[in-house]
């Protein structure tokens, strides 16, 4: 018994009719899913991933900084350069020129301690022990702060590289995800992320369309980026009508719903007949 990744990751939702816009390592796939069957005929195909969107950073930094590409092969740099794609890198969530529109602040940690002197000086000395030297308030404070100043500026985010130099992403923060929907930043000529989703819309038959709009879900590793649902919200309201009402979900741990899928499926008392035994396994082979 064999089935799509993305009708997995649909049961996963908890739905058997969705629109799975999913986007991994190496490719991904608009998969329009209809009562637990995909629908071939509307499937698009990016051949672009997570791969590239690493590819691409490592570009730009080389290009930043000299001795960022002498040591690109360096084993503990590859390792790093995902955790830098994780933790730093999001999409524009209203489009790559409205985010370079936003201030730029290179290094936040300079500027939190007058912040928070300013926070201690409103509530009094009374409460100045407790903010400055008590860790837990001190975490919440810095907390707050990180994101305060994530929704007003463009923040830097600096990482210490094997050989002790500090680099810190930018303007690359947001490019590199603007790569899934501007492919052609990586010589890629096919369209972006959205309109690979517009178009399997177009390629269903109108009756359907309805219950897609309201159930399109977001799965694969590229889709953990911050601002992706935004973003996407942005770029189908230009593309459809303004009477399409989108629903995109975006499932915490979207990245395994392919595998939370299949265990689903496996579970189920129908699904025991389809198992392959040990013994006919061994008997017939793979």
């Amino acid at each position: 018994y064999t089935q799509h990744d993305q009708v997995l990751a649909c049961y996963a939702s908890g739905r058997t009719t969705a629109l799975m816009a999913d986007s991994g390592y190496g490719i991904g796939y608009v998969v329009p899913v209809w009562e637990g069957y995909a629908l071939p005929h509307a499937v698009t195909r990016m051949d672009f991933g997570g791969q590239d969107l690493t590819l691409f950073q490592r570009k730009l930094l080389a290009q930043k900084y000299e001795f960022f590409g002498e040591q690109a092969k360096h084993a503990r740099l590859m390792e790093l350069e995902e955790d830098m794609k994780r933790k730093a890198v999001y999409v524009a969530p209203a489009g790559f020129e409205q985010e370079l529109k936003r201030p730029f602040i290179s290094n936040v940690d300079a500027l939190m301690p007058g912040y928070l002197r300013g926070i201690e000086d409103s509530l009094g000395d009374r409460n100045k022990y407790s903010i400055s030297h008590n860790k837990e308030i001190r975490k919440i404070f810095d907390s707050y702060l990180g994101d305060h100043f994530e929704k007003n500026w463009r923040v830097g985010k600096r990482f210490i590289l094997p050989d002790e130099n500090e680099i810190c992403l930018g303007e690359e923060r947001f490019k590199i995800g603007e790569v899934l929907f501007n492919p052609g930043l990586i010589g890629v000529e096919q369209e972006g992320f959205h309109k690979m989703i517009h178009n399997a819309f177009m390629k269903c038959d109108c009756d359907i369309r309805m219950d897609l709009y309201s159930n399109i879900v977001l799965c694969g590793g590229n889709t953990m980026l911050p601002g992706i649902k935004e973003r996407l919200e942005h770029e189908l309201k230009q593309l459809f009508p303004s009477a399409c009402r989108f629903k995109i979900i975006s499932m915490p741990q979207r990245q395994h719903s392919n595998f939370v899928g299949g265990s689903i499926l496996a579970s189920l008392s129908t699904f025991q007949e389809m198992w392959v035994t040990k013994s006919e396994y061994e008997e017939a082979g793979p």
